[in-house]
Parts: structure tokens; sequence; C-alpha cells
């Protein structure tokens, strides 16, 4: 998905990048009951650019908040 404005001053479309995001994914490993977790980091083109593993969601979920928080 792509997002477009228009340029006032010249009124050609012009494409904007969405930016960066964060996602917690739940990975399981064979031959092991308990998940785990990952947080992700994707660029606009949803490649990932960052990853870190966690034994729970609420670590990742704050590894992800303190990242965002970082980041402003």
């Amino acid at each position: 998905m792509k997002k477009f404005m228009i340029n006032p001053i010249t009124g050609k479309q012009i494409e904007m990048p969405l930016g960066e995001k964060w996602d917690v994914v739940t990975i399981h490993y064979e031959g092991f009951m308990q998940p785990k977790y990952r947080a992700v980091k994707y660029n606009s083109d949803n490649v990932i650019i960052a990853e870190r593993s966690f034994n729970t969601k609420e670590f990742a979920k704050e590894y992800i908040r303190k990242k965002e928080n970082e980041s402003v």
C-alpha cells in the first residue's frame, strides 16, 4: 500500500513513505511447549529491520513501548 499527496506548489502527485512500525510475533520451536515472542520492526516495505526475542508477550510489548518513546 502506498500513500500519495499532491504538492500544493507544483500540483504533482508525490509518494509519501509510510514509515516504520513495530509488532509482536509469536514464535514456536519444535519440541517446546512454551511459545516465545519476538518484537519486530518493519520498514515501509514490510521488511524486518530489527528484532529481539522475549519469553513473555508483556516483555516484548514493554520493549516496543520503550523503543517508540526513544525515537520521539
